[in-house]
């Protein structure tokens, strides 16, 4: 039994001591002494320097026996290009919370005060508010930040120096309403330290820094660390501050805050903080210290959740339990920024100080480490402040270039009321309804702007956000608040001050970036809401979500409405030009012209961009909508908005090429649905000769069928083109939401789940502006199309040759409107069909007079060129050779027109009466009716006939009757008689033409009838373009 015993006790022994050896070479084996970083280690701690725009930057890297590595970066002090060196000072930040930690832990451990204790044991008069009641807050939720006190209390901080500074800082939170209930969770507010730092003044009874610096940084030996800038020694370097403004670092010097000290504003350098770090990890030299509470300070309070990072809070450290354990802070002032991490099981510690608050701070601490664990390091290039600049740049920029045009317009329209083309319209009541509305709006807005702090920084006011952030968001802001209330004046101006027919196209543009804004605001608010999701409803975030949609309506309204009203009228005015150049145009090169050309832009193609107009709106707003959208999504990450953008890119690459081809195919089908103008124009006016004759009316359809299935087909084809690449684009920005689920968390290991989920949320929501984007580009396709035949159009009525109706006006005027007119002579006239160089027919040249009182009857067989000469001593066609004169003056070809009322062959008869005054004529008309026999066919009423339905004799009666009543010098008649039944065919030649020439007409006749031509004074006969014969006869 003994030896049993023995052999147990032995066998105890010998387990003890493997293990105590065991537990020996793990300890050695994690504490091990570290190598310094390796120069890929420096290299990327400089390149991540240079990459975030920091001026000045300490590092160093500690373990159990000192620094191991230690650099610094840029300048102290810029303009007088004084270096960091290890002797520099920074602001500590929040990293000065643990000396305050400490000193309360001292004060517990001495038996002064206990973590339990309710605050107002130490300050009476410090009480607070939750849902009605005055909760008690204990020092010890003070230092483990879960006192409930909300964030935003950092930025009703008082600005100022002084012992009196501290006690007003913490007065501050006096009946604050506190976010959550003392002790249940961890809720991190800086001014908690404060607090803290008043205790300590009222247990000691001397001021908080007095005590710090003798009590633990002195003992500390800490010798080159401040407990705040009243307390730097002489000779003491600090570093200039630095914020981001305006796309660089530029010096910047902050408000004083003294009473935020005990949080912080302690004072020191790397090489202090690289002591710190050992005493941290509890291997630092001569620290006259109690190391009992330095551990202390590294036990956090688990008793509630931890922090969104994983991290639970001790005596101002964030511990976390990944690896073997890792303690941090970070810290940020509004110049100044500092990180230091160790892992006390490796026994290595990091500390980097820089003089300007940055995201890169902690980034590159952090990183450091994770290289030093052999840890792989993400890459991540993003910074807060620096987003928050160069949103506010781009804000700035845009808000002065608006500005620029809306001072520009503002100008004009000024200028326009002094030389009269606006006028005073008065304040009637929908002008008046329209100024209060326009007021109103801007006084939303600037309400919106002024409460912006709540939505965009964590409701901390705009002072903390000038101390803060870049000087470019206050530059941006003030600059927003002056463009609405700009735009709020011009629009009032010019409501009361109006100009005819004004376009508004500043307003338009204006208000369609508010809408995109507004539609980009909303899924941004709703974002915000998820961000935000508690147990209280969101007041403010609800207001300024039904703002952005208020917005977006709104400016839908305005800008829909406007730019259909400006397209119509930009489409009507170029109808209307066309109209006047076609006017303005001559006969002979106007009949070159396809009129299927003229009637599709005239019709087809000024209603495809009318009625296209309204998709090509939704899809500039989309595009506005998408350009604020992944401003936001650089917010969130990126390069994760980068990889976004190239894939969206690239499916509007294929979009872009694939509209390439279809742009040649549809201008290819316009060509096509013009020549189905014309055989539509071929059915109408050749129905007759169709419905006589099956196998035409069989072979017409077949050729129609034909050009209408390859319009069909071409169509067919660019719309199938649109419709896969559309497909395509679907897919890749389905892809693009994949990518953002399933490969966002192995390439940006930084994105908390919450932001994945806003990432897919805002994809999900652009997915209907994009839809809207590449939905609007067939359309903005036809409408360019549309757009160039028209201009295509003009350009070619452009080339004619016109003279202005003034002036053709003013030569009548001359001319005393032609009555006066004696002779009409042509002298060596000729013209060249398809002009000089062409040989296809030639008239002339030919020498000729036609007098009033004279007739004259011209005859030739077909082709001979009487129809042609007609044109051109009636001024339709342009001799190429030759003067027209009238009583000896060379006369233009509108003043030739302005001498003649004529019936052609191929005529047209207006509805309505055009250039004629009928208004107190209706004994004269119905004297003419009578006389034409058309009495009971016809009737005039202002100035339109109640019907041209009638047979074709009968509408050249209508067209006679014009002619009289037109009571030009010359009458000139196309085969006029040739749809006449004999019996008035010879009342025409016996009576009227007589009773013409009585009245001092000159009557020119184109006929075949030559039993009339005894008639005639003249008879002139034309064969193959030249006069043969002319024949005088009656006297």
């Amino acid at each position: 039994m003994r030896i049993s015993k023995a052999i147990r006790v032995l066998i105890i022994i010998l387990i003890g001591a493997m293990l105590l050896v065991f537990i020996t070479l793990s300890s050695a084996a994690s504490a091990q002494d570290w190598s310094p970083p390796d120069d890929q280690i420096s290299e990327w701690i400089a390149d991540k320097w240079k990459e975030s725009g920091i001026p000045g930057m300490s590092v160093a890297v500690v373990d159990r026996n000192g620094i191991i590595f230690s650099r610094n970066y840029g300048y102290a002090d810029r303009d007088r290009t004084q270096q960091v060196t290890s002797e520099t000072n920074f602001e500590l930040a929040s990293l000065s919370k643990a000396f305050t930690g400490l000193a309360v832990l001292k004060l517990e451990q001495e038996g002064k005060l206990k973590l339990s204790d309710p605050v107002s044991q130490y300050l009476p008069w410090f009480h607070v508010r939750y849902k009605g009641t005055s909760p008690t807050i204990t020092v010890g939720e003070l230092l483990y930040q879960t006192g409930g006190i909300p964030f935003k209390s950092i930025g009703f901080i008082p600005e100022g120096t002084g012992d009196t500074m501290l006690e007003s800082t913490v007065r501050t939170l006096i009946d604050t309403e506190l976010d959550h209930k003392p002790g249940t969770q961890f809720l991190y507010a800086t001014i908690n330290y404060a607090v803290l730092g008043l205790i300590v003044e009222k247990v000691t009874g001397e001021p908080y820094d007095d005590y710090l610096q003798r009590q633990v940084l002195t003992p500390l030996g800490l010798n080159s660390t401040y407990a705040g800038y009243g307390k730097l020694k002489a000779g003491a370097v600090v570093s200039q501050g630095f914020k981001r403004s305006f796309l660089s670092s530029r010096p910047y010097d902050a408000p004083a805050y003294d009473g935020n000290t005990p949080a912080a504003y302690v004072l020191t350098n790397v090489q202090d903080m690289a002591r710190w770090i050992q005493i941290q990890m509890g291997t630092a030299q001569d620290a006259q210290f109690d190391q009992e509470l330095i551990n202390q300070s590294h036990q956090p309070d688990r008793t509630v959740s931890p922090n969104y990072d994983g991290s639970s809070y001790g005596a101002g450290w964030a511990i976390f339990q990944k690896g073997s354990g890792e303690w941090s802070h970070e810290g940020t002032n509004p110049t100044f920024s500092s990180y230091i991490v160790i892992r006390p099981e490796e026994q290595v510690g990091v500390i980097v100080l820089a003089n300007m608050n940055s995201e890169f701070t902690a980034r590159i601490g952090q990183g450091i480490m994770d290289k030093m664990l052999g840890v792989k390091v993400i890459n991540n290039s993003s910074d807060y402040y620096s987003q928050i600049d160069s949103v506010a740049m781009c804000m700035l920029l845009f808000t002065l270039l608006a500005g620029a045009v809306l001072i520009y317009a503002f100008g004009r329209a000024v200028v326009d009321s002094v030389n009269r083309k606006r006028t005073f319209s008065g304040f009637g009541r929908r002008t008046a309804a329209a100024v209060a509305m326009t007021i109103l709006s801007a006084a939303v807005c600037l309400t919106g702007i002024y409460f912006l702090p709540d939505l965009l920084f964590w409701e901390l006011p705009w002072r903390f956000v000038e101390v803060w952030a870049s000087s470019s968001v206050m530059f941006a802001v003030y600059a927003a608040a002056g463009l609405t209330v700009l735009y709020a004046a011009y629009s009032v101006f010019c409501r009361i001050y109006p100009r005819p027919k004004e376009r508004a196209v500043v307003t338009i543009v204006l208000v369609s970036l508010l809408s995109g804004f507004g539609n980009a605001f909303i899924v941004f608010m709703i974002n915000e809401s998820f961000r935000r999701s508690g147990d209280r409803f969101e007041t403010e975030l609800f207001m300024y979500f039904l703002l952005g949609i208020v917005f977006y309506v709104y400016a839908q309204k305005v800008v829909r409405s406007r730019m259909v009203r400006y397209t119509n009228e930009v489409l009507f005015e170029k109808r209307m030009n066309i109209v006047d150049r076609i006017l303005a145009s001559r006969y002979s090169r106007l009949e070159k012209i396809d009129p299927s050309v003229v009637n599709s832009a005239l019709i087809s193609d000024t209603e495809t961009i009318s009625n296209s107009i309204n998709l090509a709106i939704s899809g500039a707003t989309s595009l506005i909508t998408l350009l604020f959208c992944f401003i936001y999504l650089g917010f969130l990450n990126f390069y994760g908005l980068l990889i976004s953008i190239g894939i969206i890119l690239a499916a509007g690459g294929i979009y872009y090429i694939a509209a390439s081809k279809v742009n040649k195919l549809w201008e290819f089908t316009r060509d096509i649905q013009n020549t189905f103008f014309r055989f539509a124009g071929d059915l109408t006016k050749g129905f007759k000769e169709l419905s006589l004759h099956s196998v035409k009316r069989r072979e017409f359809r077949i050729d129609m069928a034909n050009n209408g299935r390859l319009y069909k087909d071409k169509r067919s084809e660019g719309d199938l083109m649109f419709a896969n690449v559309y497909v395509i684009g679907e897919l890749l920005f389905t892809i693009v939401i994949g990518a953002v689920a399933f490969i966002f968390p192995l390439l940006f290991k930084q994105m908390g789940a919450d932001h994945l989920r806003n990432y897919v949320f805002v994809f999900l929501y652009m997915t209907g502006p994009i839809n809207g984007v590449l939905n609007a580009i067939p359309q903005i396709l036809n409408i360019r199309i549309s757009w160039n035949r028209i201009k295509g159009l003009i350009g070619e009525l452009d080339h004619n040759e016109t003279l202005p109706a003034s002036e053709a006006s003013a030569s009548m005027e001359d001319q005393g409107s032609g009555q006066n007119v004696v002779a009409l002579s042509l002298e060596k006239v000729a013209y060249h069909y398809g002009g000089e160089q062409s040989s296809a027919f030639t008239l002339g040249p030919i020498d000729y007079t036609f007098r009033t009182g004279n007739i004259v009857f011209i005859t030739g067989g077909n082709g001979s060129g009487k129809s042609t000469f007609a044109k051109v001593f009636t001024g339709l066609c342009l001799p190429d050779e030759g003067v027209i004169s009238i009583n000896g003056r060379p006369a233009d070809t509108r003043e030739l027109g302005e001498l003649f009322s004529a019936v052609f062959s191929e005529f047209h008869l207006f509805d309505r009466i055009y250039g004629i005054e009928t208004a107190g004529r209706d004994r004269e008309i119905d004297d003419y009716l009578k006389l034409l026999q058309l009495e009971d066919k016809v009737t005039i009423k202002d100035g339109s006939f109640s019907t041209t339905k009638l047979s074709t004799g009968q509408r050249k009666r209508l067209a006679l009757l014009l002619c009289y009543l037109d009571d030009r010098p010359f009458y000139l008649f196309d085969e006029w008689a040739a749809d006449q039944d004999p019996e008035y065919r010879e009342f025409f030649y016996t009576y009227l033409m007589k009773e013409m020439k009585r009245s001092g007409k000159g009557v020119i006749a184109i006929t075949h009838d030559d039993r009339y031509f005894h008639l005639a004074d003249h008879v002139v006969k034309l064969e193959f373009g030249q006069v043969v014969r002319t024949e005088q006869l009656a006297l």
